[in-house]
Order: C-alpha cells, then sequence, then structure tokens
C-alpha cells in the first residue's frame, strides 16, 4: 500500500514527467502501425486501458467500487 503525504499548497503542482509518461502509456494501448489509437468501447483495448487506470488508481492509494 501506498503511504501518501499532503503538504498544503496555496496551488496544486503537476509532475509533468510523471503525466507524460502516463499519457504515453495508456496512447500506446491499441495504437496501430499508423500511429492512430483504436479502442472500440468494450473490446480488447479497451478493457486493457480501463485495467490500466485501475492499476493507477490503486497504486496511488484509491479504492475502486
Amino acid at each position: 500500500m501506498v503511504s501518501l503525504t499532503v503538504v498544503p499548497s496555496s496551488e496544486p503542482t503537476v509532475d509533468f514527467p510523471r503525466l507524460q509518461q502516463d499519457l504515453e502509456a495508456l496512447a500506446a494501448i491499441g495504437r496501430r502501425a499508423d500511429h492512430g489509437i483504436y479502442r472500440p468501447a468494450f473490446g480488447p483495448a479497451f478493457v486493457e486501458a480501463q485495467q490500466w487506470l485501475e492499476r493507477r488508481l490503486v497504486d496511488a492509494g484509491l479504492e475502486l467500487e
């Protein structure tokens, strides 16, 4: 389990390298040779993308219902 420490801040911050890594990982799911992304609803790539997001949420310490 991941423990999170909340630091009060007047401005939220974004970890841009992590954001880019996540976007690239998600974009790779369903990518075709022409660099398009093909994830029809409920197809294998769609399910894989959902599972990827679920893992990221759980890794962040969130509970899924």
